[in-house]
């Protein structure tokens, strides 16, 4: 299972929406999960999960 994965089954469940609006969400990340996802949970889900890649590297 890779990391991605692995981060979605951690995040899927929780309140990500509110999460993330307490979050500096990467502007380019924004723009690619809004043009995947269209429900506002999925692109929250979508932003989590690019930032927390991110702050690994």
């Amino acid at each position: 299972m890779k990391a991605k994965q692995i981060i979605l089954l951690l995040y899927e469940n929780d309140d990500n929406i509110s999460i993330v609006a307490g979050m500096t969400i990467d502007a380019e990340a924004t723009t690619k999960c809004q043009t995947i996802y269209k429900s506002a949970s999925e692109v929250a889900l979508c932003q989590r999960v690019a930032m927390a890649g991110k702050s690994l590297g």
